[in-house]
């Protein structure tokens, strides 16, 4: 996957799409380099999320 693919991966996650639901949408991508994707994503939103709690 070229990082092309991967930030179009990475805007899906972003906007809310399941992990199945990318799947579906790029058919053509290995399914554990989505996941990996999906996982980092996920991981990095709630990070982001636990930081913004302990500045407010």
């Amino acid at each position: 996957m070229q990082k092309q693919d991967e930030r179009a991966v990475e805007s899906m996650i972003k906007c809310g799409l399941s992990l199945e639901a990318v799947y579906e949408s790029f058919p053509q991508f290995d399914k554990a380099e989505i996941k990996e994707l999906f996982d980092k994503v996920k991981v990095m939103s709630y990070s982001h999320l636990l930081l913004y709690q302990y500045c407010t």
